[in-house]
């Protein structure tokens, strides 16, 4: 099933292209996962292939990874692209990879997430903001590299600690006393 899931996390993020599809479908048919939807993804030719997103959506819902609907995949996408970010965070905390990609990668997706209604926010925008403007300031020499190492190390340990901008829950509002014209009113009747 990784291989498969892997494919439908690229697949969320818009990753896989039609075209590709069908060749996934067989893939996951030799893996040995085997639904209606696979099969007949599977026989798709390369030219052919309008309505292959919506059979590999089919075939995932069949398979029991994702339920083919637009939620479901939204959160798939977001969820993708938040791990995404997180996990070249602690690669670049740890010295890991290649430093620039990593800050490529974590600004494109917090910059996709920071629009996003259901995780977009005020302090994921100012997130994504410092690591688009990391990028930038790298071989600036007007800029002291070393505050701006520490800049970014801090931003991905914040990152890479959770998510502090997930919209808190809205509290239910604590009753308040009556206005006493509505005491007086219920009094009358």
């Amino acid at each position: 099933m990784n291989d498969l899931d892997s494919t439908a996390d690229r697949f969320a993020v818009g990753e896989l292209y039609p075209e590709d599809l069908p060749m996934a479908a067989a893939e996951a048919l030799a893996q040995g996962h085997d639904t209606p939807a696979l099969v007949e993804l599977a026989c798709l030719h390369r030219t052919e292939t309008g309505d292959a997103p919506a059979v590999f959506r089919a075939a995932l819902a069949e398979l029991g990874l994702v339920a083919d609907t637009e939620a479901a995949w939204s959160a798939r996408d977001v969820d993708v692209r938040m791990r995404r970010a997180e996990k070249a965070a602690k690669a670049l905390l740890a010295g890991e990879g290649i430093f620039v990609e990593h800050l490529t990668r974590i600004a494109s997706d917090l910059d996709y997430l920071s629009v996003t209604p259901e995780v977009g926010s005020p302090e994921l925008a100012d997130l994504a903001t410092d690591f688009d403007g990391f990028r930038w300031h790298l071989d600036d020499d007007t800029i002291d590299q070393d505050l701006l190492l520490d800049d970014i190390h801090a931003r991905c340990r914040t990152l890479s600690a959770g998510q502090p901008w997930v919209r808190p829950v809205a509290a239910t509002p604590t009753p308040t006393k009556p206005r006493w014209w509505r005491v007086w009113l219920r009094g009358r009747r």
